[in-house]
């Protein structure tokens, strides 16, 4: 399975939404960042003409990216300069530093809804660990 990496900036009084939209267990995480910056549309009565944006960070299984980038669309849509941008880049590889699991394009993320093969995998060193400690108090071992 493939990961992608949906970016979002937009104005900075919309993430809250963004938030509230993107709630429940399809979505396996989302990042909010307050940034500054200018583009197309730039604050011309500010000393930098920088203008406030937030940044929308979500890393999700490639099947989901275009609904991801849609409601994301929706959401912050107003027809005026300065909406914002989206863009969708592949993520080569995912790793997550508590358990050093590494997610690749073959397998993902367990929390990203991938592979079942290593759901069981887990399971099953969880199941024989404690059958082992289970098995060493029975029969009294040291």
């Amino acid at each position: 399975m493939e990961l992608k990496k949906i970016t979002a900036i937009v104005r900075s009084d919309q993430p809250e939404e963004l938030e509230e939209r993107f709630k429940g267990p399809d979505l396996p995480g989302i990042t909010v960042d307050h940034v500054r910056g200018y583009g197309e549309y730039a604050n011309f009565f500010a000393k930098d003409w920088m203008s406030r944006y937030a940044r929308v960070e979500i890393v999700a299984d490639a099947r989901q990216a275009r609904r991801i980038v849609d409601v994301i669309a929706d959401v912050v849509h107003t027809g005026t300069r300065g909406d914002g941008i989206v863009y969708v880049v592949p993520v080569e590889r995912l790793h997550r530093i508590r358990d050093r699991h590494t997610a690749r394009s073959a397998q993902t993320c367990p929390r990203c809804r991938a592979s079942t093969r290593l759901r069981r995998r887990t399971r099953t060193k969880v199941v024989t660990r404690s059958a082992r400690s289970r098995s060493a108090s029975v029969h009294g071992a040291r």
